[in-house]
């Protein structure tokens, strides 16, 4: 049996003047040495020589060499196309990953004003999430009808598939931002039970400092009760023995008047008991 000629395969990244590589506005950290694609410059796809591909002699003379198509589609290798797919997955999880974390940040930031009565309690995470969703929807639905006017084949048709595949995309972004959500929850949760436990550690912390307070304070009292207790008795000790001392010297004084007075007495009664003496004259 003879097998059919199949028509071969027309593979292409873009359309003639349309450029490959996109600019982000994060630095990619995950492929600082660009392993994922390394750009090369391919004058086919650059945007500024636009007015000359579409010239109808340039045209042509790129259909006879078989470098662009009827529908003026770039072609390329199988390899340069894998290597293409795999920079715009790259591309894509990039995107996921910097919106993933600002739609996050706003979850959390719903969470924080929700706990300072900033939000009613009515309003739960899961609206939030559905507001973030509407957000997404819109914004997608504005970038694909914007490049369906720019490539002029808009219709009726084309609406209803931009609505099917805005369907299919809302499917998997609910999946992801419940996903979000959890994490969130979890995060909040877990943080929340680390506070708590912070705050009964510190609870803790401070009724043991009372305590220990309390127990120096009434040292200190009973201290300066000691203090003023000892001081009071050695007032009264000094106190007993100057008045001792100045008991013994009046007992001392009065002793030594007796005593003087006694001898003033004996001094005089020696006096008048004394004979008189003799008067012998001598003549010479």
């Amino acid at each position: 049996m003879s097998l059919a000629k199949r028509k071969p395969t027309m593979i292409s990244r873009a359309k003639l003047g349309e450029k490959l590589f996109t600019k982000t506005n994060d630095f990619v950290l995950t492929d600082p040495q660009m392993h994922i694609i390394k750009p090369r410059y391919n004058s086919l796809h650059d945007p500024h020589l636009r007015k000359y591909y579409h010239r109808k002699d340039v045209q042509g003379l790129l259909r006879k060499r078989s470098f662009i198509s009827g529908e003026n589609e770039v072609k390329c290798s199988f390899h340069e196309y894998k290597t293409y797919q795999r920079y715009l997955e790259h591309l894509k999880l990039t995107a996921d990953r910097t919106v993933g974390e600002i739609q996050k940040a706003r979850m959390r930031w719903f969470l924080e004003q929700q706990l300072e009565g900033l939000i009613p309690g009515d309003i739960s995470l899961a609206d939030m999430r559905e507001e973030l969703l509407e957000e997404e929807v819109d914004r997608l639905r504005q970038v694909m009808q914007m490049e369906a006017a720019r490539m002029k084949n808009k219709d009726d048709k084309e609406d209803f598939s931009i609505e099917v595949d805005l369907l299919s995309w809302k499917v998997e972004e609910r999946i992801r931002l419940r996903k979000i959500e959890r994490d969130v929850r979890h995060e909040w949760n877990k943080e929340k039970q680390l506070r708590e436990m912070q705050e009964r550690r510190e609870k803790k912390k401070h009724a043991a400092y009372l305590r220990k307070c309390a127990v120096c304070e009434m040292q200190i009292i009973q201290q300066v009760k000691m203090s003023e207790e000892s001081v009071i008795e050695d007032r009264r000790k000094r106190s007993a023995q100057s008045s001792r001392a100045s008991g013994q010297t009046e007992r001392a004084q009065r002793r030594s008047q007796r005593a003087r007075a006694g001898q003033g007495i004996l001094v005089a009664e020696g006096v008048e008991r004394r004979p008189k003496s003799k008067i012998r004259v001598t003549y010479v």
